[in-house]
This record gives C-alpha cells, structure tokens and sequence, in this order.
C-alpha cells in the first residue's frame, strides 16, 4: 500500500492530444507514439497503446490524463491514463468538459 504523500507525488495533468504518428516497428504492437501539450507544463512525447479502439484521426485533439512526472529509461514521458475493460477494450480517461491544457487532476 503506498501512502497519501506517496500518491499526491504523481503530478496528473489534463492534456490535449496534438500530434499522432505510427512508428514503422509498432504497427504490429498496436501502439501510437502521440505528442501531448500541457498548456504551461509543455509538450510531451506519450504513448497510447489502443489501437482496437481508436485511430489516429480521432485521437487528435482529443483530451486525456496523464502523469507527467514520470522518467522512463531516463526520458521524461507522459503516462496516459486508461481503464482496463473487462473485455480487453481499453478505454482512456478524460474530462467530462472542455478544460485548458494543464489544469491538475486532484
């Protein structure tokens, strides 16, 4: 079990999705490489591996939620958030309403 203190270390922002790309070596791993702006946190690279749902015209502008304090292999990257269907159709998480870019998830 982690702690309050532990948990309110992710910093979890609502970002708009502002660029999607398939990298040749990832189309058999169903996964889109996306750029995420974040309003005054900034651009981020981030990863959204939800092909069966989504393509990439209706991934673009789209908001999600992602921590954007994560260091992976070194590099900063957004983690986007998702729900695990119990189908195996992933869904990602977003606001209800139209919010800015940057605004934190409490």
């Amino acid at each position: 079990m982690i702690t309050y203190e532990d948990f309110v270390k992710a910093d979890m922002r609502v970002g708009r999705v502002a660029e999607v790309f398939v990298r040749d070596e990832d189309i058999s791993l169903q996964k889109y490489h996306v750029k995420v702006d974040f309003g005054e946190a900034g651009m981020m690279d981030g990863v959204i591996e939800l092909t069966e749902n989504y393509d990439a015209d209706t991934l673009e502008g789209r908001l999600v939620i992602a921590i954007v304090n994560v260091s992976t292999d070194g590099d900063e990257e957004a983690i986007i958030l998702k729900i695990a269907s119990h189908d195996g159709k992933d869904v990602l998480i977003r606001p209800d309403w139209e919010v800015p870019p940057g605004c934190r998830v409490l």
